[in-house]
């Protein structure tokens, strides 16, 4: 009876395993922290994402398989699960993400960032509460990025916009959409023009992130918060076009047929659904400037 017992003990146990599969633990190769969200394929296959602990179950009846893990700020790394039963730590690298402003005078001589400010630049676009604007950032070179800047402003007869906080972010372009994707930051960064500043751009470095452009372009984020952020009584303020929020303009550009830049603006699905807007004639400014190294 005792031997009968054992054996179903030792086939429940054997079904429960089969049941659970390989856990997989995805981790920083740095830091060995575990990486959320990041995409598990088999072959084209698409298996699932990692949890917020990095983990993921696969089913161990075939382990003669190769997995493909992807991570916007990861590389591709491609691990074969034979010789493992149980558990599998995987270690991603990450990638040197970051973006470029300066070099557009260096890589597109007909095209000067300096001249397109004087000649084309007329206006500046006004924001509101809760909202976001991107601007496409195509890639052209691998160097590092230095610095996110931003040519904030006032607008239409406000004085003093220019100078209140916003906040900034670096997004990924999905390659599905083209859209802006996921953030590269997990927390924005919060960015405040002083005002003894008189020049045009205000400059957010990030040189510490080793953040380089990718090949499919990236998006610049410039991020209004709600209301509540700004502590405001009141909030609104009469323009030379009628009442408006009191937060930061962004000065823009004309669109030409070699410009490789566009805008889109209430697009961030952080802040709530927003319905896509593009910019058909106008792009914000908002530029990567590049490490000299």
């Amino acid at each position: 009876m005792s031997r009968i017992v054992f054996l179903l003990v030792l086939i429940l146990f054997s079904l429960s395993f089969d049941v659970k599969g390989i856990e997989i633990t995805v981790v920083d190769i740095n830091t060995n922290e575990p990486i959320k969200d990041v995409s598990v394929y088999v072959v084209r296959d698409f298996i699932g994402y990692t949890d917020r602990n990095g983990k993921i179950n696969i089913s161990n009846e075939d382990t003669n398989i190769e997995l493909i893990f992807t991570h916007i700020n990861y590389n591709t790394l491609n691990r074969s699960l034979q010789n493992f039963t149980m558990n599998l730590t995987v270690r991603l690298v990450p990638k040197t993400y970051i973006v470029d402003s300066v070099l557009i005078t260096a890589k597109r001589k007909k095209y000067n960032l300096s001249k397109a400010i004087k000649g084309n630049f007329t206006s500046a676009t006004n924001f509101s509460f809760n909202s976001v604007g991107v601007t496409y950032i195509p890639y052209e070179t691998d160097k590092i990025i230095k610095s996110i800047n931003y040519a904030v402003a006032d607008f239409k007869g406000v004085k003093g916009l220019q100078y209140q906080p916003f906040q900034a972010n670096l997004i990924s372009k999905d390659s599905m959409t083209g859209l802006p994707g996921k953030p590269i930051f997990k927390k924005n960064i919060e960015v405040k023009k002083n005002q003894n500043n008189r020049q045009k751009w205000v400059k957010v470095h990030i040189r510490e992130y080793n953040i380089k452009v990718p090949k499919e372009g990236i998006f610049i984020a410039f991020i209004i918060p709600d209301k509540s952020y700004y502590n405001y009584k009141v909030g609104t303020v009469w323009s030379r076009v009628g009442k408006i929020d009191c937060v930061p303009a962004i000065k823009t550009v004309y669109l030409n047929n070699k410009t490789k830049r566009y805008s889109m603006r209430r697009y961030y699905s952080t802040y709530g659904k927003h319905s896509v807007r593009y910019d058909d004639l106008w792009y914000y400014m908002m530029e990567l400037e590049y490490c000299d190294e």
